[in-house]
């Protein structure tokens, strides 16, 4: 597994191709390969500098190749010197090399239930379990996002129970938010994803998600699901306003800001439960007493992880 792998090890392992991208040796001038390479367990970094016409057609993404080489350290991470890349004759299955939700998929649908079944409301229960009801299939295995967060199979439902708990307690601190609509927003919020993205193997951008993105996809099937319903009420208004600003800013993919408290909290708490999804995969990663290299989703920023007191 890649979270077993050490400095200096020789390794002969299957792996799940996740991303390729050919560069330029600027001392040899020749052409290499950047692979990186993915297990149940992660993902490492994969450098093939020598390169032949088998190579080029084994490198693709989605594929499971068994990998020859070294394990190196470059920089604070580990790295594979790829030495040869040949075809995986062996019978596997491809939940080997998915990264899961740390909870069963089933209990992950029955608590994101429980909450469904909390609102108060009949109309916005009922609207919330038959969105549901509809994508159920999609909604238990994608992830939350292609990559930085929850990228994972069952990412997308983990997401939203972790989000849940947040607005579960928020609400039984502050007794003037709306709960109904506060839960539904959390759990309907990303379930654009599932027309945004292709899936959770080697999650991609889908067309539709490249040219409208999940949050306006997710808008129209709220407005879709209330024409069908014939429900007119002023949630289903400020359900979508949610929808639209959970990202907080224009800059971020909102088409407009949070308006009302439950959107701002929406927005507040989609952010809490990202980062520390974030920080915790980084800390995973590293060492008592170690830094990290320069996170690009995390704005640059080294991360720190303390020594045990």
């Amino acid at each position: 597994m890649i979270k077993d792998l050490i400095e200096n090890q020789k390794i002969k392992m299957p792996f799940l191709i996740n991303q390729v991208n050919k560069g330029i040796n600027s001392n040899t001038g020749k052409q290499y390969l950047s692979i990186q390479l993915q297990d149940a367990s992660g993902t490492i970094e994969g450098k093939k500098w020598e390169l032949n016409e088998k190579d080029l057609e084994l490198a693709v993404p989605g594929k499971v190749v068994l990998v020859g080489g070294e394990v190196l350290k470059y920089r604070t991470a580990n790295q594979i010197k790829i030495l040869n890349l040949s075809e995986m004759n062996e019978p596997y299955h491809l939940q080997d090399f998915i990264k899961t939700a740390p909870i069963e998929q089933e209990e992950l649908l029955e608590k994101i239930m429980s909450y469904a079944l909390s609102i108060t409301d009949d109309r916005i229960r009922n609207f919330v379990d038959l969105m549901i009801a509809r994508n159920i299939d999609s909604f238990k295995d994608y992830p939350a996002a292609s990559r930085n967060h929850h990228e994972y199979h069952a990412g997308l439902m983990h997401h939203v129970y972790g989000m849940l708990r947040l607005a579960d307690a928020i609400c039984s601190i502050h007794e003037n938010v709306d709960r109904d609509l506060l839960i539904a927003g959390v759990i309907l919020h990303d379930l654009g994803k599932i027309i945004e993205l292709s899936g959770p193997v080697i999650p991609r951008y889908t067309f539709e998600g490249k040219l409208l993105g999940h949050i306006s996809i997710m808008s129209y099937m709220i407005k879709e699901l209330a024409d069908e319903l014939g429900y007119q009420d002023e949630w289903v208004t400020l359900l979508q306003h949610m929808i639209l600003s959970h990202h907080g800013k224009q800059e971020y993919g909102s088409p407009v800001m949070p308006s009302t408290l439950e959107a701002e909290l929406l927005h507040q708490i989609d952010n809490i439960d990202s980062k520390i999804n974030m920080f915790n995969k980084i800390l995973n990663d590293l060492d008592e007493g170690g830094f990290s290299g320069k996170q690009f989703s995390l704005d640059e920023r080294v991360i720190y992880k303390p020594n045990k007191r």
